[in-house]
C-alpha cells in the first residue's frame, strides 16, 4: 500500500513538472514568433531604403545621359551646319618677269571644297563670315629673284620676298585673316620679278576655313 501511495506521488510530481514545462514552452513562443516578426520587419525596411537609393541612381544616370546625348546632337548639328571651305592650287607654270604686278591665277587644283576659289580669275572669294587661314609658296631659279604678296581687298598682307636669288630658292608666308561674306584674297607678283613652276607644284596657294 506504501509502495502504492510512493508511486502515485512520484507520477503525480512528474505530471505536474511537465505541466510547468509545458507553460513555460506556452510563454515562449509569443516572444520568439515577435522576435522573429520584428527582425523581418527590419529587413524589409532595408530593403524597401536600399530599392529608393537605386531608383535615385538609375534616375540621376537617366538624366545624365539624356544630358550627354543632346550635347552630342547638337555637337553634330554645329558641325553639320558649319560649311566647310577650303582649296589648295599651284600655278603649273612660271610667271614674269612683267612690266606691272599681276594677280597670279593657281590654274592647277588640288581641291575647291566649296567653290570659294577661282582658277580663272586667281581670287578666293569668302562665301560667309568667319576666320581663315591661306599660306602661299613662291620658287624661283632665276637670278632676278622674286616678291610676292598676299592681298586682302587690295590691301597687302603678307609678302614672300627675296631680290638677290641664288639658282634655286623659294619661300613660304603664311597668315589668318577674319573675313566677312565677300571679301576677296589674292596673291601678286610684283613688277620685275618672276615665280617659277612646273609640273612638280613648287609655287602654291592653300587657304581654308577655321571657324566662323
Amino acid at each position: 500500500m506504501r509502495t502504492f501511495v510512493a508511486l502515485l506521488f512520484v507520477l503525480g510530481s512528474c505530471l505536474s513538472e511537465l505541466q510547468l514545462f509545458q507553460s513555460r514552452d506556452i510563454d515562449k513562443k509569443p516572444i520568439l514568433m515577435e522576435t522573429t516578426q520584428r527582425a523581418s520587419e527590419s529587413q524589409v525596411e532595408e530593403q524597401r531604403v536600399l530599392l529608393q537609393e537605386l531608383r535615385a541612381i538609375v534616375a540621376q544616370q537617366s538624366t545624365k545621359l539624356n544630358e550627354m546625348g543632346a550635347t552630342v546632337e547638337e555637337l553634330k548639328r554645329a558641325n553639320g551646319e558649319r560649311p566647310k571651305v577650303a582649296f589648295s592650287a599651284s600655278l603649273s607654270e612660271s610667271k614674269g618677269p612683267n612690266s606691272d604686278d599681276v594677280i597670279l591665277a593657281y590654274k592647277h587644283v588640288f581641291n575647291n571644297i566649296g567653290e570659294a576659289y577661282s582658277p580663272v580669275t586667281g581670287i578666293f572669294r569668302a562665301p560667309v563670315n568667319g576666320v581663315y587661314y591661306f599660306t602661299y609658296t613662291a620658287f624661283t631659279t632665276s637670278s632676278k629673284g622674286r616678291r610676292v604678296s598676299l592681298y586682302k581687298n587690295g590691301l597687302v598682307m603678307v609678302t614672300v620676298t627675296d631680290d638677290v636669288s641664288d639658282s634655286e630658292d623659294g619661300g613660304t608666308n603664311g597668315v589668318t585673316l577674319q573675313l566677312d561674306a565677300g571679301d576677296e584674297v589674292y596673291t601678286r607678283l610684283m613688277e620685275g620679278f618672276n615665280i617659277f613652276d612646273d609640273n612638280n607644284h613648287h609655287s602654291t596657294f592653300t587657304g581654308f576655313l577655321l571657324f566662323t
